[in-house]
């Protein structure tokens, strides 16, 4: 597994996203990279490319509340492209209800476009996009 040089270092400690819907206009899984954190240790993670990401009732918080890393809650995130997700998994179900689960160690298959997802949740250690609007945000130290 290749170092993504491209990448913005991630924090050590990942977040988790979740969403009661994800829209992925675009997106397809590139490869399994590995992620520089910020202690020069690495993390490996579906590299991920959308041309835009729509989030509904979006939740953001950290894998480990001990971190003191605020909630961001909204009811609406749009990503603007190009956007790029690095994430340790990616989980929701289908539009026909049907779920899925993505991880390094399980990728989703490569050259198709990702579908969107209901009830998602994704482990996130960083994105970049473009433009990011947020609508109805608030944030909280828990």
């Amino acid at each position: 597994m290749v170092i993504d040089q491209g990448a913005p270092v991630a924090a050590i400690t990942g977040a988790r996203l979740r969403s009661t819907a994800v829209t992925l206009e675009g997106a397809r899984y590139i490869e399994t990279v590995a992620l520089m954190l910020a202690d020069g240790s690495t993390r490996a993670a579906l590299k991920i490319t959308a041309d835009r990401v729509v989030l509904d009732a979006f939740s953001l918080d950290s894998t480990n509340p001990a971190a003191g890393i605020p909630v961001t809650n909204a009811t609406k995130v749009i990503l603007g492209g190009p956007v790029t997700m690095y994430c340790t998994s990616l989980s929701g179900s289908l539009a026909d209800g049907t779920p899925v689960s993505f991880e390094p160690s399980t990728p989703p298959p490569l050259g198709v476009d990702l579908p969107s997802l209901t009830s998602a949740t994704i482990g996130l250690l960083t994105v970049t996009s473009a433009t990011a609007t947020l609508t109805g945000a608030a944030m909280s130290v828990g």
